[in-house]
């Protein structure tokens, strides 16, 4: 029996106030193992035992057998029955305060033991006077084990890591400095692990001692939700094991309530709210930030995807070699574009734009591929192209080379019509990874210009341009992603 406030020693006291701290003393406020404590009458010290459920008289009042006094129960002087030790006598205990007598392994193991599987006696058990500093310290050790015993697989594997390459072989020295990589990875896990343990422990019981506040009176004053957090804390042990995790943080949670309901002697919904209310206000924020993170980098990607401010130089690459062919050549351009890589500053990859999922090997032409064009050699090549060419309709509109339609046939580039298309840069529909083309389309004219359409106005523009072709006596080009290497635009009969 010990002073509720101070934790002394109250046992043979007739005085009903704590000698070391003056807290009132009333017997009737514990609890006590039926049998284990003996009442004695105040006048003759007559013993009696408590046999009631909370180990108490039954009756609480009634005269003395021996000296004929009445006598109460909070009037009685109480001493452990013999042969009973103090710690016998209590309903329940905390282990870990009790580190001298039972040995300082099994008080940690007992205690995590109480906490998981019957915390209210845990929480009957603990003084309130009781030392934070050793809350704080069964957490600590708690949480030092739990991080350390997780990070044991990553460390044996960086130790054993060098020893699977024999000395003197090459790369040996690099995999050295990987293991070291992984196990200074692992101290550092180790370290934060157990900070961020820690640190969130003493929030949480901060704001469950707030919520305790803001909900009503009648609790206990901070140091027991204190209490209450950190002796809960015994469950965490089992996140070390694999796929447990998240069952040891909500037994904590589950623990905590129960101490708190019984240390503060309230009620469960409210024990509850409180102790509740902190993790959800966490996993909120958690969530919310790593929604904001994903939010951010996938709307980079998006933004970087299909860069607008780079679409128009692999446009502006191939307009500049077709319009130099057809100022060299009476202004027309060549019967196939493929013709474009025979003249110097054209290349068969020119022809795919490096923002898009098209490789050569997509590309045919004729019985070959663009990559075989541009592996077999010049002397090769103008066959091919002969051949491509000559594959085309006689009344092709528009044919496509890779990510590029163009559009240049049957005119006149003679600068009369500056803003004629010659090219539209439009990924390979057999090649695109994903259904339609998002980003910006780049057009490339006959005054070597090159204009970005976003994709919604494309097909007003489209249609002006073909205002435009047939001012110019020129058949209309259909959608770009109706071309295809197999099905080139021809005119309307």
């Amino acid at each position: 029996m010990r002073c509720l406030q101070c934790d002394y020693s109250l046992w043979n006291l007739k005085a009903r106030q704590c000698p070391e701290c003056g807290t009132p003393v009333t017997p009737s406020a514990y609890e006590f193992v039926p049998n284990s404590v003996r009442f004695c009458c105040p006048h003759c010290e007559q013993p009696y035992y408590g046999t009631g459920a909370r180990g108490l008289l039954e009756p609480d009042a009634f005269d003395c057998v021996q000296c004929g006094r009445h006598i109460t129960l909070d009037e009685m002087v109480l001493s452990p029955a013999e042969g009973v030790a103090d710690h016998q006598t209590r309903v329940g205990s905390n282990p870990w305060l009790e580190r001298d007598r039972r040995g300082r392994f099994k008080a940690w193991w007992a205690t995590i033991g109480q906490a998981m599987v019957s915390p209210n006696r845990l929480a009957r058990g603990t003084p309130v006077a009781s030392s934070l500093v050793q809350a704080w310290w069964f957490t600590i050790v708690t949480s030092a084990v739990m991080v350390g015993l997780s990070m044991v697989p990553t460390m044996c594997i960086a130790l054993g890591l060098p020893l699977l390459v024999p000395q003197g072989q090459a790369g040996a020295p690099s995999l050295g400095l990987f293991a070291a990589m992984m196990a200074a990875g692992a101290f550092f896990g180790v370290v934060s692990g157990f900070i961020f343990l820690t640190v969130s422990a003493g929030m949480w019981a901060l704001v469950t001692h707030l919520l305790l506040r803001m909900s009503g009176s009648g609790h206990g004053p901070l140091r027991v939700t204190m209490q209450s957090i950190l002796y809960s804390s015994g469950p965490i042990v089992l996140t070390a094991i694999p796929c447990v995790g998240n069952v040891a943080l909500v037994w904590w949670i589950v623990s905590a309530v129960l101490m708190v309901k019984e240390s503060h002697g309230i009620g469960g919904a409210r024990a509850t709210f409180a102790v509740l209310a902190g993790p959800v206000i966490a996993l909120v924020l958690f969530i919310a930030f790593y929604a904001v993170i994903l939010v951010t980098v996938f709307s980079g990607m998006k933004a970087t995807a299909v860069p607008p401010q780079l679409l128009p130089q692999s446009t502006q690459t191939v307009l500049a070699v077709l319009v130099r062919y057809a100022a060299a050549n009476g202004d027309r351009g060549p019967a196939h574009a493929l013709q474009l890589v025979l003249d110097p500053g054209l290349r068969e990859q020119d022809f795919i734009d490096p923002f898009t999922a098209t490789i050569p090997l997509d590309v045919p032409v004729g019985a070959t591929t663009l990559a075989d064009l541009a592996f077999n050699g010049p002397d090769a090549r103008p066959a091919a192209i002969e051949q491509a060419a000559a594959a085309l309709p006689d009344d092709v509109v528009a044919h496509r080379v890779g990510d590029f339609v163009f559009t240049y046939h049957g005119a006149l580039l003679d600068g009369r019509a500056p803003r004629l298309w010659l090219v539209v840069l439009w990924p390979d529909p057999g090649s695109l990874q994903v259904p339609g083309f998002q980003g910006s389309v780049a057009v490339g004219r006959a005054d070597g210009t090159v204009s970005m359409i976003r994709p919604e106005q494309f097909v007003a523009r489209l249609k002006q341009q073909n205002q435009l072709r047939a001012a110019q006596g020129l058949p209309p080009i259909p959608y770009p992603p109706t071309v295809t290497h197999q099905s080139p635009a021809v005119a309307d009969r």
